[in-house]
């Protein structure tokens, strides 16, 4: 048999994957019986698990080839899978298993996913693949369902998207969701940034989910939202806008190099001004967070560098530059003296940026006005954050901006701008105005108009204008409905109107079970906290859900779990990944041995 099988012409067809034997000196007969003897041992296998290597293939090739369904093996009739121990691979295993890769060469199961987005090396899915047949299905071992439940293999299936159309990545996520063993009846709410793909109404991930699931609310994240806000407002403003991106370039010019910084360590930093501009405005309220961002910029030992994403970022290189300026601008001289070259010229450049009035007067004005907002993005990051604080905590900082809105305030902020401006014998002059500008401010142009009216009237009011105008805007009460719960919160009760309560009823009804009235439970809800005093009663979300009892409120006790569980961001899994970041280096991400 060996002898004529020499003879034989094989050629593979990637139709089928199955070899094709002929030899014309061969009867028909004679040859369809060596086709069905060596079909199983001549199978073919175009794009076997085994042969992959990652360093070898673009991310196009992967998704292409390995993570479609025409890598995976396709057996022939005839053909039969190798025997181990009385135990063979079944290819029914791939049913519920999308990842699951057949390896004719190996005889073994690799995990597509893993192989292409794994970091684990010497995981036996990745390396020579699994071949243990007894223990890979059943309810003693299942060692396949083991893998699908790990964490290295979880983290690669959510890469290994093949389309990042709305479509897709919603399939992605409620097939992602069930197989962690959660009702996706249950969903009441998702969050994501303001990518159109994920937030579009018509066709974003949102609307693809809430049409499955309409309970499922959408909620754009709140931080994302303020970022959009505080972006915005910058922009709208063109002294601003030059200020921040005048502050990137200086910042990353003094870190530019170890020199540079050791020049800035050099030169006299003794808290002077700082301690001035906070002793200055002690006393007043007003001052309160602008204060207590400057005394963390004075504590730093250098201005770190500016961060173009994160504005909250921005607040601490503000409040950092503006007790050092008078540092920063010695430091700048020394640079120019001992440089030559680019380094002379930009150290130059930016010591004029800094006796510049109009810079000057911005960078006082963004750093006052931007403190007011530096505790709220600590508190919409909260892990005990809800809907309901967070609109409030906004509400309160637009009040109190608002609030600042005024000539009384603004004169102490020129007597902080005077200070600074004594300090390095600089004197505010008001900037050469027109009639008609088309690239300078000159709101109430007048030849009278004095340097302080200039920069209030084109600077401090219209920043202000701008911020509040968007915040106006993008946190309207558009969650109204669904914030209104809050108001069973005992230390709210005397605001549960009907009013409230009709909202109430219009959001929260379509998750209620059949036996639930929430109108009889809130009766004796109120009647429950009757004679407590107000200090004594739970005063946030997870207390009073902790002090509900579910027996006798079940329906309030559900609406305050709805109020609870509906994100209000999407900035926890952000920040693990750049926590992660803080380990898987762009190095070890090219390098591919196991320990990276």
């Amino acid at each position: 048999m060996a002898s004529k099988c020499e003879r034989f012409h094989i050629t593979a067809t990637s139709s089928d994957k199955v070899c094709q034997i002929s030899n014309p000196e061969l009867s028909t007969s004679n040859a369809d019986t060596c086709n069905a003897v060596l079909a199983s041992s001549m199978q073919i296998h175009l794009h076997d698990p085994a042969d992959y290597r990652v360093e070898n293939r673009s991310d196009e090739d992967i998704k292409a080839v390995f993570l479609s369904d025409d890598a995976k093996f396709t057996p022939s009739e005839t053909f039969s899978f190798h025997v181990t121990s009385c135990r063979k691979y079944n290819i029914s295993w791939e049913h519920n298993r999308p990842w699951l890769r057949y390896s004719l060469k190996n005889d073994a199961a690799f995990c597509s996913y893993c192989l292409c987005f794994g970091t684990v090396a010497d995981s036996p899915f990745v390396k020579n693949g699994y071949k243990n047949w007894k223990k890979a299905v059943g309810v003693k071992y299942s060692y396949l369902d083991k893998h699908a439940k790990s964490v290295d293999h979880v983290s690669a299936s959510e890469k290994a998207i093949e389309k990042m159309d709305a479509q897709t990545i919603a399939d992605t996520l409620v097939n992602s969701v069930t197989g962690w063993g959660l009702c996706m009846d249950d969903l009441v709410g998702q969050g994501y940034d303001g990518a159109s793909v994920m937030s579009s109404c018509k066709n974003g991930v949102q609307a693809k989910i809430q049409q499955q699931f309409p309970n499922a609310t959408y909620v754009h994240c709140r931080s994302h939202v303020l970022a959009l806000v505080i972006a915005k407002g910058c922009k709208q403003v063109p002294e601003i806008q030059n200020l921040f991106d005048n502050v990137e370039k200086l910042t990353w010019f003094l870190g530019g190099s170890a020199k540079r910084k050791a020049l800035f360590k050099s030169s006299s930093d003794s808290h002077e001004l700082g301690d001035f501009l906070i002793e200055q405005a002690d006393h007043d309220e007003e001052f309160d967070m602008s204060n207590t961002a400057l005394i963390r910029g004075v504590n730093k030992k250098c201005v770190p560098k500016f961060c173009s994403t994160r504005w909250t970022a921005r607040i601490d290189t503000l409040s950092a530059l503006l007790p050092k300026y008078k540092t920063v601008l010695e430091t700048l001289e020394k640079i120019q003296e001992a440089s030559i070259g680019d380094s002379k010229r930009d150290a130059g450049s930016y010591a004029r940026l800094l006796t510049d009035p109009q810079f000057l007067v911005s960078l006082v004005v963004a750093q006052f006005i931007l403190s007011y907002f530096a505790s709220v993005t600590k508190s919409l990051q909260a892990v005990n954050c809800d809907l309901g604080s967070a609109y409030r905590d906004i509400h309160l900082s637009k009040e109190t901006v608002a609030k600042a809105r005024c000539e009384s305030t603004w004169d102490k902020l020129y007597e902080r701008i005077e200070s600074i401006c004594s300090e390095i014998d600089v004197t505010i002059v008001k900037p050469r105005t027109t009639k008609i500008q088309r690239h300078r401010s000159n709101a109430g142009a007048d030849v009278s108009q004095s340097a302080k009216d200039y920069f209030r009237v084109n600077v401090f009011y219209p920043f202000i204008d701008h911020l509040l105008q968007d915040l106006d805007s993008r946190f309207s009460d558009q969650h109204s409905n669904l914030v209104a719960a809050e108001a069973l919160i005992p230390v709210n009760l005397e605001h549960l109107t009907p009013t409230c309560m009709a909202k109430i009823n219009e959001y929260y009804s379509k998750c209620l079970k059949r036996g639930e009235y929430l109108q009889v439970e809130v009766e004796k809800w109120k009647h429950l906290f009757q004679h407590t005093p107000v200090e004594s009663r739970p005063a946030d979300g997870c207390t009073t859900l902790a002090a509900c009892n579910k027996v006798y409120f079940p329906a309030i006790h559900r609406i305050l779990v709805i109020f609870l569980t509906t994100p209000v961001g999407s900035v926890a899994c952000e920040r693990s990944f750049s926590a992660l970041r803080r380990l898987k280096l762009w190095t070890r991400a090219r390098n591919h041995a196991p320990d990276f």
